[in-house]
């Protein structure tokens, strides 16, 4: 359970970061030309893209087998 709290106060910062970071990216002197405007809006694409398809997955919790367990099992 420790685990899965965990793992949503990371998704939480990076959906705090990111768009974050894009604006502070765009209000950047490099990003005031047409190749960079074009540069933004494909990294804000590609990241939108990955939360819509990607966001869902989650990773199966294994449960740990003690090792006692093991040793008497045949």
């Amino acid at each position: 359970m420790r685990n899965h709290k965990w793992a949503m106060g990371v998704r939480a910062g990076l959906l705090a970061v990111v768009p974050l970071g894009l604006m502070l990216l765009a209000g950047s002197v490099h990003s005031q030309s047409p190749q960079g405007v074009i540069v933004i809006f494909l990294l804000s694409l590609f990241i939108s893209l990955g939360f819509l398809l990607f966001g869902r997955q989650r990773f199966e919790i294994t449960p740990t087998v003690c090792r006692a367990d093991t040793e008497h099992s045949a």
